[in-house]
């Protein structure tokens, strides 16, 4: 069965060598071969430090829009609610 595993995944199996556990080891961990091992290092190995600030970065975009959007639909409701108090009248 082939499973596909997000790049934050990868980059923490790929975290877990660089800190000094056996390729095996990681390997049977996280039930990858280690041919997907040897291309995720290809591939990710020198980008590590690059991809992970990049990942922050837009964790931390992502924490700001929902703040944003929180905010803007109370404001959504306050307006809607303000519209039911209130007596129009006509002159």
């Amino acid at each position: 069965m082939r499973k596909r595993l997000s790049q934050g995944h990868i980059l923490g199996i790929l975290q877990e060598i660089r800190d000094g556990e056996s390729e095996i080891n990681v390997c049977r961990k996280h039930n990858v071969s280690s041919t997907s091992l040897y291309r995720w290092k290809k591939q990710y190995w020198t980008d590590v430090p690059e991809i992970e600030r990049q990942l922050k970065l837009k964790e931390e975009e992502n924490r700001i829009l929902k703040a944003i959007l929180a905010d803007k639909e109370f404001e959504i409701y306050r307006l809607k609610a303000m519209g039911r108090n209130t007596i129009v009248t006509l002159v």
